[in-house]
């Protein structure tokens, strides 16, 4: 979804306002509401009536924000963040604990990233749907991706494998997770 053409702002805010969560990529919000840090794109979807932005950034992870409260959270990709801390002189404000989260992590190269923002959206909203908690929707989102992101195509269906490798995922991600105020 990229806009070729000036939307007229009320069809933009029928557009954004029409579910509860708005989830585009950066390049797709950039090409609906102008350039702008990833923060002034969602200040202005939140204010085109967008009630939760999720801005999927690829690499980079998400920022995920509610329009009522305020509340906004960069979470970064999983393979992003397990791959930095793998380098040989990792990251030194990393905890011990997290170190050791490195270990034993069944974790597979990248292989192909098509449907991974369609991966991520499910898994967000599973993890809405469930808890109702901004941070761990978007973590489940980024845990889910973190899978699709192993396979060619649909991953096998091993549910009862990806449960502890989630779960696993789940708790070396959070600790990297951000609250960022927004203003």
């Amino acid at each position: 979804m990229y806009a070729e053409e000036v939307v007229p702002y009320s069809e933009l805010q029928a557009l954004v306002s029409a579910g509860h969560i708005f989830s585009p990529n950066e390049r797709e919000a950039a090409s609906l509401v102008g350039a702008g840090t990833p923060l002034e794109l969602i200040g202005r979807l939140s204010k085109l009536g967008a009630e939760i932005v999720v801005l999927r950034r690829g690499p980079l992870g998400c920022i995920v924000h509610r329009s009522d409260t305020k509340e906004t959270w960069d979470v970064p990709a999983f393979h992003t963040v397990f791959y930095e801390g793998r380098k040989e002189n990792c990251d030194t404000t990393m905890t011990k604990l997290q170190k050791t989260g490195l270990e034993g992590m069944d974790v597979e190269a990248i292989l192909d990233p098509t449907g991974c923002g369609n991966t991520f959206c499910g898994g967000f909203l599973a993890g809405w749907y469930k808890t109702r908690n901004l941070l761990t929707a978007a973590l489940w989102g980024s845990i889910s991706a973190s899978i699709m992101l192993e396979y060619e195509g649909i991953p096998p269906p091993m549910v009862s494998q990806w449960t502890a490798a989630a779960q696993q995922r789940l708790n070396f991600l959070q600790p990297h997770a951000r609250k960022i105020v927004f203003t």
